[in-house]
């Protein structure tokens, strides 16, 4: 497990690759561009599914930039019985450009004012501010997709790994 907000995950299962999307079809529902944040999800995910490959996040009633995208390849087994699952949990695109950037420019000014407070044997307490907003960042990046990829992971898990 990574700090990273990223995870691999590889599923086995006796299941027919077909049967696999057909199990995958009753718990997942087509993205919706506008939706009536107040009405239940009528299924827990939300997605596209295609011949061997889907893409799914899970339904929920708030918003939350940092939900994982769950991109999954569906193969036969090399020795003829059931599948094989490969699957990708990350965050969507956007946010981690968006990301990248704001923790670079403020490691970046953090970085700054410790050089000065070091080279110039000054302590300047708001010189940790950029410090301080680079680890909420860090962590606010971190921790929200961590717990919904264990949700996500436990999801998939059970819904496949019993067969």
């Amino acid at each position: 497990m990574s700090i990273f907000p990223f995870e691999k995950l590889t599923i086995h299962t006796d299941l027919t690759p077909e049967q696999i999307k057909e199990q995958l079809e009753q718990f997942v529902e087509p993205y919706q561009m506008f939706r009536n944040t107040f009405k239940q999800p009528n299924k827990p995910y939300n997605g596209k599914i295609q011949d061997t490959t889907f893409t799914l996040t899970r339904n929920i009633n708030y918003r939350n930039s940092f939900l994982p995208v769950i991109k999954g390849k569906i193969m036969p087994n090399d020795y003829g019985k059931g599948s094989q699952i490969n699957i990708t949990i990350s965050l969507n695109s956007f946010v981690i450009v968006f990301m990248a950037f704001w923790l670079f420019m403020v490691g970046s000014g953090g970085l700054v004012f410790l050089i000065f407070m070091i080279s110039s044997g000054e302590f300047i307490l708001g010189g940790l501010i950029p410090i301080g907003m680079f680890i909420f960042g860090c962590l606010l990046t971190i921790i929200p997709f961590k717990i919904e990829a264990n949700i996500a992971k436990k999801f998939l898990q059970e819904l496949w790994e019993s067969y």
